[in-house]
């Protein structure tokens, strides 16, 4: 695809994290007195002039909830730009607001396992509470579901009801680098031009008190997000 020969060559890479779905995961054998550690990293692993960013790596973190679900007691997972975890326990914490049974999972870091061929690659986020920037994918669709609009087409009945979708996510500090403009790939989401930079305005809250963030509380009701916009990759037919 044009995406793949041309943006991905140069795109800087970043993980976020579902704001609402999310699993605290909490790495065993990293040290509770240090809490988090701060590394360099590549910002594109086959392209250095791209260059780095500080990723925090700490004893709690965050990760999709569909992915915890999908691991089981015993499997070892891939935890992207940090190495392997072998997956100790899985616990139901309770229920929800919404309903959902609530899960926390413990891990072990495994420093000298380095096969990573046949293993599950999950993005993650440590748990930084208010410290994480708020981000909201928007993924533009097809106006309409047929191909083709014939004249006696119905217009109201062939408009797609989900031409525009939402995603609301959690991501590290250096998001709230970006500029206006600027192209990013997600890991395992895709490419995305920021449409709207990271504001800190007690004036531009996001649904007043905050937005639920599963594991990790709420975002800061101080926080205008990030938007970022889906670049699609031409591949998709009506």
């Amino acid at each position: 695809t044009v995406n793949k020969r041309v943006i991905d060559p140069i795109a800087p890479r970043y993980s976020v994290v579902h704001a609402e779905k999310n699993v605290k995961v909490v790495v065993l054998n990293v040290d509770d007195d240090a809490k988090v550690e701060i590394k360099s990293v590549p910002k594109h692993k086959k392209n250095a002039e791209v260059g780095t960013k500080m990723v925090t790596f700490g004893r709690e973190l965050l990760v999709d909830e569909e992915d915890a679900r999908s691991a089981s007691v015993g499997e070892i997972v891939t935890f992207m730009d940090w190495g392997n975890m072998k997956v100790v326990s899985c616990s139901w914490l309770g229920t929800t607001a919404g309903g959902d049974k609530e899960l926390r999972m413990e891990v072990e870091y495994l420093a000298e396992n380095k096969e990573f061929k046949k293993t599950k690659k999950w993005t993650w986020v440590a748990d930084l509470g208010e410290e994480l920037v708020g981000v909201k994918l928007v993924k533009y669709d097809h106006l309409v579901t047929k191909a083709k609009i014939e004249d006696d087409d119905e217009i109201e009945k062939i408009l797609n009801p989900n031409s525009k979708m939402e995603t609301r996510c959690v991501a590290d500090v250096n998001l709230k680098l970006l500029q206006k403009g600027e192209i990013v790939q997600l890991e395992r989401r895709g490419y995305f031009i920021c449409d709207a930079v990271h504001v800190r305005d007690a004036a531009a809250g996001v649904g007043g008190g905050g937005v639920s963030n599963g594991a990790s509380g709420v975002l800061p009701p101080s926080e205008k997000v990030l938007t970022l916009i889906e670049i699609p990759d031409g591949r998709g037919g009506i």
